[in-house]
């Protein structure tokens, strides 16, 4: 599974996000395998913390 940085606003009335496709950065893969990902992400100045989650049988 892959995780991407994607910038995007949300509508006042929270009826739609619109992401801005034109700046999209992969996460690289921590673990290799399609049950395992960065379900989370911080972002705190110029650092990006990611927070990996396993599901299920590995």
């Amino acid at each position: 599974m892959h995780g991407y940085i994607v910038a995007g606003e949300i509508s006042a009335d929270e009826s739609k996000i619109t992401l801005d496709t034109s700046n999209v950065v992969e996460i690289p893969t921590a673990f290799p395998s399609d049950n395992h990902t960065d379900e989370a992400v911080l972002i705190m100045g110029d650092s990006v913390l990611t927070l990996f989650e396993i599901n299920g049988a590995t």
